[in-house]
Order: structure tokens, then sequence, then C-alpha cells
């Protein structure tokens, strides 16, 4: 989930001014701050970790040796398509034809 740092700001400086007038609310202020803190030292740690698992499977799927197959296999299909939409536009004329549409 990612911050809000407006909100967080405002938080932080309504926090701040009730810490000046007291001392114990002062603790509880640097306390606030320590726990956001490690949250998004955390959070960081977590979308390091799901882009260290991203890149595995990238390097994994998609190799230097693997591409060149897989584009030629694209390219193969792509031919296969064209073929099959200039039948299906052979196959519309022919019926506009039959029924003289």
């Amino acid at each position: 989930m990612r911050p809000d740092w407006s909100t967080t700001a405002a938080v932080l400086s309504s926090k701040e001014s009730s810490a000046r007038s007291s001392s114990s609310s002062s603790a509880t202020f640097h306390g606030l701050i320590v726990t956001r803190l490690n949250d998004f030292y955390f959070q960081f740690q977590r979308i390091a970790a799901n882009y260290n698992q991203g890149v595995k499977v990238v390097n994994a799927h998609f190799s230097n040796v693997s591409i060149p197959h897989q584009i030629a296999a694209l390219e193969q299909r792509t031919r296969e398509l064209k073929a099959l939409s200039l039948d299906i536009l052979n196959l519309a004329k022919c019926a506009t034809e039959w029924l003289r549409i």
C-alpha cells in the first residue's frame, strides 16, 4: 500500500505542534515517527523482494537463447493470423455476392 504523504505530513505537523506543549506527548510523537519509519522500511523491503522475484522469473523464462525461438514462433503465428483474416475477407465477399447484399 502506497503511503499518502500529504496526510502523513498533516498528521505529523499536528502532532508536532501538540508535542511542543508537553514532554510526555513528545515521547509519543517520537515513537509515532519511529513506528512510521519502520513501516516504511518494511514496505521498501517487500518491494525489493518482489522486484528480485520478478527479475528471477524474467531471467528464467526469457533468456538470450529462448527469445529468438519465441520471436520466430510469434512471427509464424502472425503469418497464420494474416492468412486467416484474408480467408475471412474472401468468405465475406463471397457471401455478399451470393446473398446479393
